[in-house]
């Protein structure tokens, strides 16, 4: 079987009175205009319900405590996550600022540092600068996003989906979504993602396989050089990324939570004929520092064919390598993920820990200084507009991370 990969760079709040909402677990909802014990700000419960930050803060520590010694610390942490979060949602109410997506907490916010490079007012000011600059672009080429059309001039659909029924099958070649918790090991999760949506396709199953991403998480340690082609790009950049070229070497070692690409999980897979293990054979363990050493690696990475649940012969870049039918990679992109889901590579600079649902933009309008602003692993699965958005086009995104589909 082959697989595709790629890496690419991925260009109504609730009242108070409401007892329920359709975000997710730790998504924030609502805040009072004056903050205060008595009138707090509202977040997303268990199912739906919407709670103060008090029982959020609490249910998500109860549901990850490890040891009663830690539960202080986890909870000043996480309460100053949240406290960041409501700062953000009362600044941004106060300017007239409405955010294209849900901002919320998870798991990770227990323990990761809540140091940020932009304060509450910093991050509204770049959203607002980064919208108006979107509007000015669209006002500019004259598109108008549009929910209406299912079907674009080019024959393309207006939306795509492999995780719900919008699809050529019908039907979902989605596993649950995982989240990769306190581990850099996004490359990880995309590449186990990426695979078995390629079993469903290829075999033309009725259901996804989940497949371990703790199998690459041990296993993968290749160290490699790989060349991409950008044949839409120039010797001279392309707007937004003055460092982009036609062809760009990525340097990368695979090494368990310290980090990776998933091309050399691809690699590795295809190379070594690795048997793939479901997620129950091989369960996920954020606390994996690195990656089996080479001396252990036969041992404990093969399995047997009774264990077996996919393998790959192969992989290839989709995206790039020729621009005969288009220049654009928007539309490159759009035409390869009619044909399955991609591994892509992107900037998850601050906000995008944050992200909790919606049409998310990437900070500065997408632009980045260099190669190494792309930092993230994530598996694209679809695409689609949103006319209530200020943008030409999004990009539907499933998050190993968060759970969700976000747009990007």
């Amino acid at each position: 079987m082959r697989v595709q990969a790629l890496i690419a760079l991925s260009t109504a709040v609730a009242s108070a009175s409401a007892a329920r909402t359709d975000r997710s677990l730790g998504a924030f909802v609502d805040c009072p205009s004056v903050r205060s014990d008595g009138s707090p700000c509202l977040w997303a419960g268990q199912n739906g319900e919407i709670v103060d930050s008090k029982t959020l803060r609490d249910l998500l520590v109860q549901r990850n405590l490890v040891s009663f010694s830690e539960r202080d610390g986890l909870t000043r942490n996480l309460q100053a996550h949240m406290t960041y979060i409501e700062d953000v949602h009362m600044y941004a109410k106060s300017v007239g600022h409405e955010f294209s997506y849900h901002m919320g907490v998870n798991e990770r916010h227990l323990t990761s540092s809540p140091k940020r490079r932009l304060s509450p007012q910093g991050l509204v000011d770049q959203e607002v600068k980064s919208a108006h600059s979107r509007r000015l672009k669209a006002e500019a080429s004259g598109s108008t996003a549009s929910t209406t059309s299912t079907v674009s001039s080019s024959g393309s659909s207006e939306y795509w989906n492999w995780c719900d029924t919008d699809n050529s099958f019908g039907y979902s070649v989605c596993s649950s979504v995982k989240s990769q918790q306190n581990c850099g090991s996004c490359w990880a999760f995309a590449a186990a993602d990426a695979i078995e949506t390629a079993v469903v396709i290829a075999e033309n199953a009725s259901a996804a396989v989940s497949l371990s991403p703790q199998q690459f998480l041990t296993c993968s340690t290749l160290e490699t050089t790989q060349t991409f082609d950008y044949c839409w790009a120039s010797d001279s950049g392309v707007d937004g990324a003055s460092w982009m070229e036609t062809e760009i070497k990525w340097e990368s070692q695979n090494n368990g939570c310290n980090g990776g690409m998933t091309h050399g999980a691809f690699i590795d897979a295809a190379q070594n004929g690795w048997g793939l293990v479901t997620e129950l054979t091989m369960p996920y363990d954020d606390s994996s520092s690195g990656s089996t050493s080479s001396n252990n690696v036969s041992s404990t990475c093969t399995v047997s064919d009774n264990d077996t649940a996919a393998s790959i012969t192969g992989w290839e870049q989709v995206v790039g390598t020729d621009c005969t039918a288009s220049n654009n990679c928007t539309t490159l992109l759009r035409t390869a993920l009619e044909k399955q889901p991609i591994a892509v590579a992107i900037n998850s600079e601050d906000p995008f820990g944050e992200y909790a649902g919606g049409f998310y933009s990437c900070p500065n309008d997408g632009d980045l200084s260099s190669k190494d602003d792309v930092n993230h692993a994530l598996v694209l699965v679809g695409y689609g507009t949103d006319a209530s958005v200020e943008t030409t086009g999004s990009s539907k995104i499933r998050m190993a991370v968060h759970g969700e589909l976000a747009a990007s």
